[in-house]
């Protein structure tokens, strides 16, 4: 869109009536208890692409609202989990890459699939280790957060 600046839009209640507009966004902190639950992307077309993913059960975030109005809110649960989730997008995460590697092998062939669509020669399919690990993030865990 021609900015610089990090932002996503989501829905903190699982209904269609009500979207938060998140802009800058930081999780000042991570709750030590964590939750796994599937997960799926509408970026991995999610019915077809889904695993396991550990997410703290509450975090405290920072960010601006589309009024420039800065908001510090403690969020838990469900908007907890579609938070880490988006912003995990912003660092370029995606939910595949924490899963465990059984549910990653489970979608590999509709990752190859996805891949096969896509016809632009720019793309990268397979990194030099030491590129893929410096990519790969943590799991998450009580005694590892992502960095803020």
């Amino acid at each position: 869109v021609g900015l610089n600046e990090g932002f996503f839009v989501y829905n903190p209640f699982d209904s269609k009536d009500m979207a938060r507009i998140v802009c800058n966004p930081t999780i000042t902190k991570y709750s030590k208890e964590v939750t796994v639950e599937e997960e799926g992307c509408l970026s991995l077309r999610s019915d077809d692409c889904s695993g396991q993913v550990s997410r703290s059960n509450w975090i405290e975030t920072e960010y601006q609202n589309e009024l420039g109005q800065k908001v510090r809110r403690r969020l838990k649960d469900f908007e907890a989990r579609v938070f880490q989730h988006e912003y995990d997008h912003l660092k370029g995460i995606l939910c595949y890459d924490r899963f465990p590697p059984e549910d990653r092998e489970a979608v590999q062939k509709n990752i190859d699939m996805l891949m096969g669509l896509y016809d632009a020669d720019d793309a990268v399919a397979e990194l030099d280790a030491a590129t893929a690990e410096v990519m790969q993030p943590r799991p998450l865990s009580a005694k590892w957060m992502p960095p803020l």
